[in-house]
């Protein structure tokens, strides 16, 4: 899926998904990280942390407040250049048919 693409899915704008996938964001917010996951049909937590198991069984969009607050958290911890990271690494194993 393209940057286009995603944007078109989550009706997030064209702008915020690049700004993701090049590092110009330093984060995803809560509302977009969610729709992005739910998007890409990976786990929020893989995405904000790149940790765990990128599919598998996602979670449900019932994530409570402090569980959201917590991934924001370690986006922002983690800085632009890490989340870009795990953008990049997604579309890889995408292509790849992973």
């Amino acid at each position: 899926m393209d940057q286009s693409e995603l944007a078109r899915r989550t009706g997030i704008t064209s702008v915020a998904v690049n700004g993701w996938c090049t590092g110009a964001t330093k984060s995803i917010k809560g509302e977009n990280l969610l729709k992005a996951a739910a998007a890409l049909k990976v786990s929020p937590q893989w995405l904000a942390y790149g940790k765990g198991t990128m599919t598998g069984d996602l979670p449900s969009l019932s994530l409570d407040a402090a569980s959201v607050k917590d991934m924001l958290d370690e986006l922002e911890r983690r800085g632009e250049t890490e989340v870009a990271q795990l953008f990049f690494e997604y579309a890889r194993r995408k292509e790849k048919g992973g």
